[in-house]
């Protein structure tokens, strides 16, 4: 019996449930806090990826201007940290919806 851990386990899972023609957008959100770590991932999101170019949601103008200065190695980062073609990335002001239960 091989061990697995959870993490691979629930990114595969997640994989099959989106789908293939969901499966940059997907890779990009999971390596989104990887890239620009916890404090930035706090108060952006992944919204989109469309012909190249990744949509990010953020929380004011002041973490926007953070991440438009850093744009370069962002792009970077993420090209080089999964096997996506990112070619731009969009900033916008907009907080996370929040799912209250």
């Amino acid at each position: 019996m091989s061990i697995v851990r959870a993490e691979s386990a629930v990114e595969k899972l997640l994989y099959r449930i989106a789908g293939e023609e969901n499966r940059d957008f997907l890779t990009l959100c999971i390596h989104w806090k990887k890239v620009v770590g916890d404090l930035i991932a706090e108060r952006s999101f992944v919204d989109r990826f469309e012909n190249g170019t990744l949509h990010i949601g953020v929380e004011n103008s002041v973490w926007m201007q953070e991440l438009v200065l850093d744009r370069k190695r962002l792009l970077a980062n993420l090209n080089a940290q999964t096997d996506v073609k990112v070619e731009e990335l969009v900033f916008f002001i907009r907080s996370r919806k929040r799912i209250h239960g």
